[in-house]
């Protein structure tokens, strides 16, 4: 496919539609990869971070913002100052039912034998998030921060023959260097042959 626009300005190229991601979580202090690391062709995610594996058909990605102040206006028409402050937000839809989804619920990790006891509704743990998203033309996205935190999760209902997930919000605040997250979105110079060889879903 072309890699620059046609006669009529389109770029194909350029239509995201994913096939492929992961979300891979760990403790807070695993640092964030470099630029280089970061824009591998192939990631080597940190052996400390573990992945949350499948997601739903309809429970990927989905970034926002929230918190933003109201912008200032100003007496004089035409004038006004952004609002300031905020983080951003990552949903997702779990669908493995696995130990680590269930921690995040609310900070308690089971035990080898598959016992905790539950001793709060929310977590307060903060966490190393890295995420990655493959599209159809080969493009890659992937952010990383180590000062997230979940704001929100809940287990969906039980129902005969379908998936039972887990929904989760994840909340991006600044870390130490001011940055919200590091973020790749390019196009690699070998494409991945297999995107299994780049997301352990």
């Amino acid at each position: 496919m072309a890699s620059t626009p046609d006669s009529k300005g389109n770029n194909i190229t350029q239509v995201d539609l994913p096939i492929d991601g992961q979300i891979w979580i760990g403790p807070n202090t695993v640092e964030v990869l470099n630029k280089a690391s970061l824009m591998a062709a192939a990631l080597d995610p940190p052996e400390n971070l573990s992945p949350l594996g499948l997601l739903t058909t309809d429970g990927g990605p989905e970034w926002g913002t929230d918190g933003v102040g109201d912008a200032i206006d100003f007496f004089q028409d035409g004038y006004s100052l952004p609002g300031t402050g905020g983080y951003y937000t990552l949903a997702v839809t779990a669908a493995q039912n696995q130990p680590l989804v269930d921690e995040l619920l609310n900070g308690n990790a089971f035990d080898a034998d598959g016992y905790r006891d539950v001793t709060a509704i929310s977590n307060p743990g903060v966490y190393t998030v890295l995420s990655q998203i493959i599209y159809q033309s080969g493009r890659i996205e992937r952010r990383m921060s180590n000062n997230v935190t979940v704001s929100e999760g809940a287990k969906s209902k039980e129902e005969r023959a379908a998936v039972t997930s887990t929904s989760l919000t994840f909340k991006y605040m600044p870390m130490l260097d001011g940055r919200y997250f590091a973020e790749a979105k390019f196009m690699p110079t070998v494409a991945p042959a297999d995107p299994d060889a780049q997301s352990a879903a």
